[in-house]
């Protein structure tokens, strides 16, 4: 194998995938197609992902990017376009107000026996973390 022939294999998944999916061949699922074969000798120190980047005229195909997700990279048709769904943001953690961290472990303190809180030494300096968080 060739480098002409890998771009020409490549292009030719792409079209399939775009046609029989509406997807884009996604970048980490390249070398699974080519399982036992030398294509990655035709590569060289180059990854995958390079490769394509630098093949997308020779070969009629572009690389698609998530914006969410840097790496997902995807291949398709170069006349085609394609947006990634956008999935809803993660929520954002809730913002500790001072001294919070604090509270919760005293709570959790008031829950123990009279004779377990008698046992319970605490350093100077772990209540001051503590009360940092």
């Amino acid at each position: 194998m060739d480098a002409s022939n890998l771009i020409s294999s490549i292009a030719e998944i792409v079209c399939k995938t775009w046609r029989d999916e509406r997807q884009p061949l996604l970048i980490s699922n390249i070398p699974r197609h080519f399982a036992g074969t030398d294509f990655r000798l035709v590569l060289g120190e180059e990854g995958v992902k390079s490769f394509v980047s630098r093949t997308c005229d020779q070969g009629g195909y572009k690389l698609v990017e998530d914006p969410n997700h840097k790496a997902r990279v995807g291949v398709i048709p170069a006349g085609e376009n394609y947006e990634f769904p956008t999935s809803a943001k993660p929520p954002a953690p809730e913002e500790k107000h001072k001294g919070e961290t604090m509270l919760k472990f005293l709570n959790l303190l008031g829950e123990l026996s009279e004779e377990e809180q008698r046992s319970v030494v605490i350093p100077v300096n772990v209540i001051a973390k503590l009360l940092a968080k």
